[in-house]
Parts: C-alpha cells; sequence; structure tokens
C-alpha cells in the first residue's frame, strides 16, 4: 500500500506500531526517521504525518511531510565536537578531559581496577596554540 512507503526502514517495528498508533488515536505524529537514498544508503529525516478523517471519524487520507536533517545533523555533531576538543590539536579540551578523568577514577574504583595517566606541561604552548 502507499502508507507501506511511509514505515520506517531502520528504526524498527516498535516505532511503526507506535507511530501509526499515535496517528491512528491523535491524528498526527511527528519525529525522527531513518530514511534510504536510490544508492541505498541512509539518512536521517524529520516526519510530519497527519490523518484527514472522514465523516465518520475514520482516517481516509495522509499527509506526510518530510524534511532531510542530515546536514542540521551533521552541524550539530560538529559543535558537540567543538565543544570538547581543542581546535588546533584535536584533543580533549581541558573540561572535557577533567570530566573524563572522573569518570574513569570512578569506573576503576567501582570495578577496582588500576589505571596509569600521564600529564604532560608544556611550557610556552599557550602561545603556540593562541597564534
Amino acid at each position: 500500500t502507499p502508507l507501506d512507503a511511509l514505515r520506517s526502514q531502520s528504526t524498527g517495528a516498535a516505532l511503526d506500531v507506535a507511530l501509526w498508533q499515535e496517528v491512528a488515536y491523535v491524528g498526527h505524529w511527528q519525529g525522527r526517521v531513518q530514511s534510504r537514498r536510490k544508492d541505498g544508503r541512509t539518512y536521517p529525516e524529520r516526519l510530519s504525518l497527519s490523518a484527514i478523517r472522514a465523516s465518520d471519524g475514520t482516517p481516509h487520507r495522509y499527509v506526510a511531510v518530510f524534511d532531510d536533517i542530515s546536514e542540521s545533523e551533521a552541524y550539530q555533531r560538529q559543535l558537540e565536537h567543538l565543544a570538547l576538543h581543542d581546535p588546533l590539536t584535536g584533543l580533549l579540551n581541558r573540561a572535557a578531559f577533567e570530566q573524563e578523568a572522573a569518570r574513569l577514577l570512578i569506573d576503576m574504583r567501582r570495578h577496582g581496577r588500576g589505571a596509569v595517566m600521564l600529564f604532560l606541561d608544556l611550557d610556552g604552548f599557550k602561545a603556540v596554540n593562541d597564534s
């Protein structure tokens, strides 16, 4: 059926069931789904699906609006990376490093494991990094 074309290709049957139940009862569903390009690659889309009801209240037709959000998600990933990494070295910045070190210490204590940390302090590197 034409509705089969709207089914998500990689989010799984559970989401499909929930999506169609919501459209049937509420009349509308909006969320993120994975779609497949003609070349077989998948990409994220925002789907807005609404039911148009017949006079007896049953869904008669559907209106679906798809929006390719792959560029905005890539941009979001880039922003998240920049927030946690030094732009020159690509290494974790101080805040991310301290957070990761704290997480590793907790994990080490929880599982009774040891760890080794090497910390280098380069004199004058800030001038190189800032230029």
